[in-house]
Order: C-alpha cells, then sequence, then structure tokens
C-alpha cells in the first residue's frame, strides 16, 4: 500500500540453480522468472550462493582476457524476453558445481589475483549490458539495471585482511564499472542481517564490524546506494530496526535497499501463519513498514 517508485518492489534469489555449468541447468529455474512476470514484478536479483554466471572465473575461465559470453547473455535474455530487469551480483569467482558437491554457505568475497584483469573484466560486463549502443549484447533491449560487488562478505570480527579484500573488490568494481557507464548504479556487495534472530537488539558483530571497517576506507565514496538483507518472520527485530542501524552508518542521502527479505529465516520452510491470509497480510505489512521507514527498494526472496 505504501507509495513507491518503479522498480521499487524486486523479487531476489531468481535463477538460484542447483548448478551454473550449462544453459540447460539455469533453465531450470526460469519459472522464477516466469512468476516475476506473473506478479508484474520488473526488476529481478539472480542469485545463488556459491555465486552465479556473472563472475569473472566463469565468464573468462582461462584468465586470458578471451571472454566466453554465453551464460551472462542467456540470463539477459531469458529476462528481458519477460520483460525484466535485472539486478546483477558480480563476483571475483563463482563455483559453478551442483550444490551438493559444494562446500556449504556463501562463497567468499576473493580479492582478484590480477587487479588489471579484474577491472578489464568488469568494464567489458558492464559495457556488453548497459544499452548505450557500443560493444553491447546482440539483441540486448533492457540493459541491466543495477550492479553489486560480493554478496554478505563472510569477514570475522578484526579480519583485516578480509575487509580489505572486500574493499578492493568493491572501489575497483566500482571505478571499471563507472568507466565503462558514467550512469551505473553500482552497489558495495550486501551486508547480512545486521541485529540477531531472536533477540532484542543484540547486534551480529561480524557484518558490524566489515561495514564500519569498510566506510572508515571510505567505502562510501565506491556506493551509489547501499544494500543490507533481512530475512526475517522469525526475527523479533523489524524492517525499521535493521533501516535505523544502517542509516545511522551511511548517512541521510545514501538510498537503502533491502535486497533480501522474505517471510522465513534463510533455509527455514516455516511461515509466519498457516493461514494464508494472516501469511498475506503480514507480507504487506512488512512490505509497508520497509518502505515506510526508508527504503528505496525492498526484493521479496521466492
Amino acid at each position: 500500500d505504501a507509495d513507491v517508485a518503479p522498480h521499487a518492489l524486486g523479487l531476489c534469489d531468481v535463477l538460484d540453480a542447483h548448478a551454473i555449468r550449462d544453459g540447460d541447468e539455469i533453465d531450470e529455474e526460469l519459472w522464477s522468472l516466469d512468476e516475476a512476470a506473473d506478479l508484474g514484478i520488473e526488476l529481478v536479483r539472480p542469485h545463488r550462493p556459491r555465486g552465479h554466471v556473472f563472475s569473472h572465473s566463469m565468464v573468462d575461465p582461462t584468465g586470458d582476457g578471451i571472454y566466453d559470453w554465453t551464460l551472462t547473455d542467456h540470463v539477459v535474455e531469458e529476462a528481458q524476453d519477460r520483460g525484466l530487469s535485472l539486478f546483477v551480483t558480480v563476483y571475483t569467482t563463482s563455483d559453478p558445481r551442483p550444490k551438493d558437491e559444494s562446500p556449504p554457505g556463501l562463497i567468499p568475497v576473493f580479492p582478484p589475483d590480477d587487479t588489471a584483469a579484474w577491472e578489464a573484466f568488469v568494464q567489458a560486463l558492464v559495457e556488453r549490458y548497459d544499452g548505450d549502443g557500443t560493444d553491447d549484447m546482440s539483441g540486448l533491449v533492457i540493459p541491466v539495471y543495477a550492479w553489486e560487488f560480493g554478496n554478505e562478505p563472510s569477514c570475522s570480527v578484526g579480519e583485516t585482511l578480509c575487509h580489505q579484500a572486500f574493499f578492493d573488490v568493491v572501489s575497483t568494481g566500482y571505478e571499471a564499472a563507472h568507466a565503462a557507464d558514467p550512469d551505473a548504479i553500482v552497489l558495495p556487495g550486501a551486508a547480512a542481517p545486521i541485529w540477531k534472530p531472536f533477540g532484542d537488539h543484540e547486534l551480529n558483530p561480524a557484518p558490524a564490524d566489515t561495514y564500519d571497517a569498510f566506510v572508515d576506507m571510505g567505502g562510501l565514496d565506491y556506493a551509489d546506494a547501499f544494500s543490507f538483507h533481512y530475512p526475517t518472520g522469525s526475527f523479533n527485530m523489524t524492517a525499521a530496526d535493521h533501516l535505523a542501524y544502517w542509516r545511522e552508518l551511511v548517512g541521510p542521502d545514501m538510498e537503502l535497499w533491502l535486497s533480501e527479505t522474505a517471510s522465513r529465516s534463510v533455509g527455514d520452510d516455516s511461515v509466519v501463519s498457516p493461514d494464508e491470509a494472516d501469511e498475506a497480510q503480514w507480507v504487506d505489512d512488512h512490505l509497508d513498514s520497509a518502505f515506510e521507514a526508508g527504503a528505496t527498494r525492498v526484493f521479496w526472496c521466492l
């Protein structure tokens, strides 16, 4: 019910493929794009825990600067065929293997082995999907809407090398993206939930420390907006609590994007209520509260 701008509501976790070694594996999750289109949602965020196809290691597997855009083109084409814009997470490396053959948890934010090669890849990637008519993908109709570099960096408290790696990935990615497209919207990899589940204002220390370090290093100079996650439903803290924390850190003028939220916790199939009407009302209230508390965009996870 909140008064929001176009593209304010998106879907996340689309194309959460079991593996991403070829187009057929990605196609098993095309239903998620169909669902977004059926709902009238125009902005989607492809995501899988071990990285997606928009990564340096996937597009340039030999590291020789010869790019294979087969899978990234496939994702962009399938999205635009349904009238969908993409919010793309870019990685230095992804694990394309089946999930049951990969380590558990999120893929770390690895620093680039070769910074110049990484920057060249990012610039070519953004150039291909920015819609400016220069070196674009053939048949590109809907440019990528926004880019983020990394996702939930898994740094421990005080892990300065990890903090530096995250800053380096974001800052070099930002500059390369803007070299290709001065109007690109670039975000640092989204923060994990800042408040612990079931607690009352009990801070999650690892993301707090990571993003304090990021800001102290001047990271906000490399952010056109700031993204955070709040998978909820079984959490006591509200969207407003999360927004208030990040607003204090990033200042009054930075857009805040809630790029993962849902009526459940990650890996939890439970629902807020067994009654569908009650569940739907909870979702409506939750989205309203997020927008009213200042979120510019909210992505609901499938």
